[in-house]
C-alpha cells in the first residue's frame, strides 16, 4: 500500500503534543485525508514542534489526492487539523 509522508512544523512545545491533542490531530488528519485513523503514525521531535507523519492510503490515486491536500494553504490546514501549522515540508509517497 502507498504511504504518504509529510513533516509539519506546528506552534507549541513538543511536550504539549501528547495524549488528547495528538489523538485529535490524528482524527482530524484522518478526516481531512479520508483514511482510517489507524493508518496514521506520528513521530514528534523537538525544533519547534515537528511532527513526522505517515499515512497509509489505499491507492496511488488516493496518495496523490492526499498529497495535494497536505501541500495546501497552512491557514486552511490549521483550521482543519486543530493546531497552528507553521509549515509543511517533505510531502511525498512511498510503498509500504
Amino acid at each position: 500500500m502507498p504511504v504518504v509522508s509529510a513533516t509539519f512544523a506546528i506552534a507549541g512545545d513538543p511536550s504539549d503534543f501528547t495524549g488528547a491533542l495528538q489523538s485529535q490531530f490524528r482524527a482530524n488528519l484522518a478526516n481531512l485525508t479520508g483514511v482510517n485513523v489507524n493508518g496514521i503514525t506520528i513521530r514528534v521531535t523537538a525544533g519547534s514542534t515537528i511532527l513526522q507523519v505517515s499515512i497509509i492510503v489505499p491507492s496511488l490515486a488516493f496518495a496523490q489526492t492526499s498529497m495535494s491536500v497536505l501541500q495546501g494553504n497552512t491557514t486552511q490546514l490549521s483550521a482543519s487539523l486543530g493546531v497552528t501549522i507553521a509549515s509543511v515540508s517533505g510531502v511525498g509517497t512511498s510503498s509500504q
